[in-house]
């Protein structure tokens, strides 16, 4: 639909005479309507806009109404029909007046009219660089022939008019730079070797594309790089605090300290628990995370580490204005500046108890009372910003006005996210996407976790010279501690799932010798484990000579414990006679599992 031309001013008065015509009037100029007081009036502001005061809205003798003309910004998806500051010689009007805007043309379904009621005068050019204020927008009532659009105010400043229509909002929404990004890659070094399996949505259209590889720093830690490839945000969050994060913006060659302390700061508005915050990240529209995770990081995850998006409506929201407001800064710490004050002021306009919800009406809703509460709450949101950064932060990202201007251009460029009445193409896939299956928003990361193997001075965690505490420490599930002889105390439990015994001279107190099985009279040969050379439970005499005969002194014979046959291995490069590994060798010829310090059925200590 063409805008009305804006024409003329004229008086309410009969027998007054005609000012100018508007559009022949200077940006700023002013002029006077006389107000009635005792009889309604109605002031005509332009040929299309005109004010309706009922009686006793000034005061009885009337009253000067000032109209200066102001230049009204452009939106690529919005009309104007007109600004203006209007101002009382009286004041404030004692009562509701109503604006009224004539349409040449009725208002087309779907379209929306807004009057924008500012608190203040509006700049006679648009003016970016001051300070923001407050509004109230109001949506017009459009009357049945859909030709005449008015709303009810309670005083008088700066106003301008707005149509968005359906269509404008649904291009607003497709033409948001990157509904989908680009996928990482982990070419540079595959995954570590006790990375099994990892398991996710794979193909260019799945929400979170991923990759696996290894730091090209430290081989043994997995990187996991993800990136969120829908229009709204994302909250990631793995199973334990990683190594090491690193956030990544799509178009953004380098990230701040600063904004990720911002993002950290986003997570909490998004109902991330403080306890969960070292290990979740909110990746914007386009946004990426990529997470260094070590195996002994994952101790305790059983084998399984899951990875898990959550993508519900007020993420949802926060993205799609995110990237309506990147739309008019590209600048991501900025945006993310305005995202925490947004947060504060506004969480109420994009309720916590819609998330998950699959309508689109309920989430364009949601997110045109977003967009709403921006347009409306500039100095609000200001505000909760300054008490949120640090001094210098403020002065790096506000002091220089670059705040100010992006709440300012918000103020109208964020109409059409307003006008979101009906499902566009954009907040259908956001839709879409809230109703995928919870598997597509989870990366499990299958791992096998190396056994403990032996050395000649210990078993995993247990060592050789631990005192007794030491050593029930080292131990894990029931410990049990009996006496062994008049000497030896023996603490008893489990290291990798496996029984093992300490021996602990109670002369000296520190352990002497472990046995890595406890043995049971009517199993066959125990299972166990192996040596950091491989060999262990079901090894030949051979095999163990071949594994240490280059570095080691090896013993064989009836050597073990009462007598029994055994090997024994004791390494070069050591003068300490108690450092050595003992096979005990089954009548098959094989070993059993390895005894460190000791051969297996040794009395005492």
């Amino acid at each position: 639909m063409s805008a009305a031309a804006i024409l003329v001013v004229a008086v309410a008065c009969s027998g007054c005479s005609t000012p100018p015509k508007w559009e022949e009037q200077p940006i700023g100029a002013t002029a006077d309507v006389a107000i009635a007081g005792d009889t309604e009036s109605t002031a005509r502001i332009s040929d299309a806009w005109s004010a309706l005061f009922p009686a006793g809205t000034v005061p009885p003798d009337g009253a000067n109404l000032a109209v200066t003309r102001v230049d009204q910004d452009s939106i690529p998806d919005g009309t104007g029909y007109g600004a203006a500051n209007l101002e009382l010689s009286t004041g404030q009007p004692l009562g509701p007046i109503t604006m009224r805007l004539q349409l040449d043309e009725p208002l087309a379904d779907g379209s929306v009219v807004y009057l924008l009621d500012d608190t203040a005068d509006l700049p006679t050019t648009p003016d970016l660089d001051r300070e923001p204020t407050a509004a109230t927008l109001h949506r017009a009532e459009i009357s049945p022939d859909r030709r005449t659009a008015t709303a009810p105010i309670d005083h008088l400043s700066g106003k301008q008019w707005w149509e968005i229509g359906v269509d404008n909002a649904a291009h607003f929404i497709t033409s948001l730079a990157g509904q989908r990004t680009a996928p990482p890659t982990c070419e540079a070094q595959p995954p570590p070797a006790w990375v099994d399996d990892v398991v996710f949505l794979d193909e260019q259209n799945a929400p979170l594309l991923v990759c696996i590889g290894a730091d090209p720093n430290d081989s043994d830690i997995a990187v996991v790089k993800i990136r969120n490839n829908r229009g709204g945000a994302m909250v990631v969050t793995a199973p334990v605090t990683p190594a090491w994060a690193s956030i990544n913006l799509a178009g953004t060659p380098s990230i701040s300290q600063v904004f990720v302390d911002l993002l950290t700061q986003w997570t909490e508005s998004l109902g991330v628990p403080a306890v969960e915050q070292s290990r979740a990240w909110v990746l914007p529209p386009g946004g990426g995370v990529d997470i260094g995770l070590t195996l002994d990081s994952l101790a305790g995850s059983g084998g399984i580490a899951p990875i898990t998006a959550d993508f519900n409506t007020s993420s949802a929201v926060y993205g799609m204005v995110w990237k309506a407001l990147l739309d008019i800064v590209d600048n991501p710490e900025l945006v993310a500046l305005v995202a925490v004050g947004t947060a504060a002021v506004c969480i109420q306009n994009s309720p916590r108890e819609a998330a998950g919800a699959g309508s689109a009406l309920a989430l364009s809703e949601a997110i045109a009372g977003l967009a709403k509460c921006i347009v409306e709450a500039g100095p609000k949101i200001v505000d909760a910003v300054r008490k949120r950064v640090s001094p210098k932060v403020w002065q790096r990202l506000a002091g220089q006005g670059q705040l100010r201007k992006l709440v300012n251009a918000a103020k109208t460029k964020l109409l059409p996210l307003v006008a979101l009445g009906e499902p566009s193409i954009g907040v259908t896939d956001l839709v879409m996407t809230l109703q995928l299956d919870r598997g597509a928003f989870e990366i499990t990361m299958f791992y096998t976790k190396p056994r403990a193997v032996v050395t000649d001075h210990s078993f995993g965690p247990l060592h050789l010279g631990m005192t007794v505490d030491e050593a029930a420490a080292a131990l894990t599930g029931p410990v049990d501690r009996r006496d062994y002889y008049s000497k030896c105390l023996i603490p008893t439990g489990t290291v990798d799932q496996r029984s093992v015994q300490a021996f602990v001279d109670k002369t000296t107190g520190t352990v002497t010798g472990i046995d890595t099985f406890v043995y049971r009279p009517d199993s066959p040969t125990p299972a166990g484990p192996r040596t950091d050379r491989g060999v262990g439970p079901g090894s030949t005499v051979a095999e163990i000579r071949a594994a240490y005969s280059s570095d080691h002194s090896i013993r064989e014979g009836m050597i073990g414990g009462q007598g029994s046959p055994a090997v024994i291995v004791h390494s070069n490069a050591t003068n300490d006679a108690g450092r050595y590994i003992a096979f005990s060798i089954d009548d098959d010829g094989r070993s059993w599992p390895p005894s460190v310090g000791r051969a297996y059925a040794t009395e005492g200590c």
